[in-house]
């Protein structure tokens, strides 16, 4: 018998239909202020589980006007203070954030990672100030928009926040100042750290004075300053494996010093260059690696060189230059290496 004007589906279960646990794997993904908007006008089922107290939440408080961010900050943030633990902010609302109530953020009981995009130097001691007070944060990212401040400041304050094992802080500034005091009594227990604007040696040296727990880095080095020095005091960091090294026109002596005095204990180094084509010394690597380096399992360097018109004379002073990787002593290890010509027409 042949029935038409409909189908009937097995199997098929609706949105409402689904479980308590599922809807919470669902709303996991979400940012809370979807979910808010979504199923606070819904039935009382949906009230309750956006309201229930076991639900962490994520909150996305970017690009939002002072007006919006004030309402969200009012009627959602502090409302459920014990259960965010994610937020992220920017530029308008950071204003807002540097002049709350200090006693406030100790009531953040589950906030483990703040993100600042686009944030003003101006405000930067007072949100710290503020977010010395949460209990249990653990990540913090940082964006700082503006190209004059002195990331000294910046580094002053995050190397203090109790609690941080995550750090990643990007700057638009390019000046140098002098760097930070090196650390002799109180530490910073951050075990990962990226760093996104570029830093000469005697910098990196002061900042890791104050992270002997570090296991992963990212930096950038820049090259010889004023407050450059060639000779760095060693630092005992035995648990950093991890190092990922953006270099711009860092002299060799310069670069020596800060990998025996420390990274000695790196197993993994990656290394990125457009312009220290002088990194391309075998023999350089070959003896640092034999006498300072003695744990490093995964070596990659990617040099990047450009040129208006094909040359030549300098592809075959880079073959040259590659064939000081095809000793015995990168063989013997498995480290290959190869390059290529990539020819690109230019206006």
């Amino acid at each position: 018998m042949y029935t038409s004007g409909y189908f009937i589906i097995h199997g098929f279960t609706r949105f409402e239909h689904l479980s308590n646990d599922v809807l919470y794997e669902i709303f996991d993904y979400l940012d809370f202020l979807d979910v808010h908007n979504i199923c606070s006008d819904l039935n009382i089922r949906f009230q309750t589980l956006v309201n229930s107290s076991t639900i962490p939440i994520k909150l996305n408080l970017s690009f939002e006007s002072s007006l919006i961010f004030q309402r969200h900050w009012q009627n959602i943030t502090l409302l459920n203070q014990y259960r965010i633990q994610s937020l992220r902010l920017t530029k308008p609302s950071v204003s807002i954030i540097a002049h709350s109530p200090i006693s406030i953020w100790s009531q953040f009981t589950r906030l483990e990672n703040v993100i600042f995009f686009n944030i003003e130097s101006l405000y930067i001691g007072s949100v710290f100030l503020r977010l010395n007070h949460v209990p249990c944060l653990i990540s913090l990212t940082i964006d700082c928009c503006d190209r004059n401040v002195d990331n000294k400041i910046i580094y002053q304050c995050l190397l203090r926040l109790p609690q941080l094992k995550y750090c990643q802080f990007s700057s638009q500034s390019t000046r140098h100042y002098k760097p930070l005091p090196l650390a002799t009594i109180k530490f910073s227990p951050i075990e990962s750290l990226v760093i996104e604007h570029c830093l000469t040696t005697t910098e990196i040296h002061a900042i890791l004075s104050y992270t002997p727990q570090l296991r992963r880095l990212s930096i950038q080095c820049d090259d010889v300053s004023q407050y450059t020095s060639i000779d760095l005091s060693p630092l005992m960091l035995n648990r950093l494996t991890h190092l990922s090294l953006k270099i711009n026109l860092v002299p060799l002596e310069y670069l020596e010093s800060m990998m025996k005095n420390l990274f000695n204990y790196v197993q993994v180094l990656h290394i990125s260059t457009e312009k220290t084509v002088s990194l391309l010394n075998g023999k350089f690597w070959e003896e640092l690696i034999k006498s300072h380096l003695s744990y490093l399992r995964i070596f990659d360097i990617g040099i990047f060189y450009s040129c208006t018109s094909y040359d030549p004379a300098v592809s075959k002073r880079f073959d040259t230059w590659m064939e000081q990787f095809q000793s015995s002593f990168w063989t013997q290890r498995q480290w290959f290496f190869e390059n290529y010509i990539s020819r690109e027409n230019h206006p």
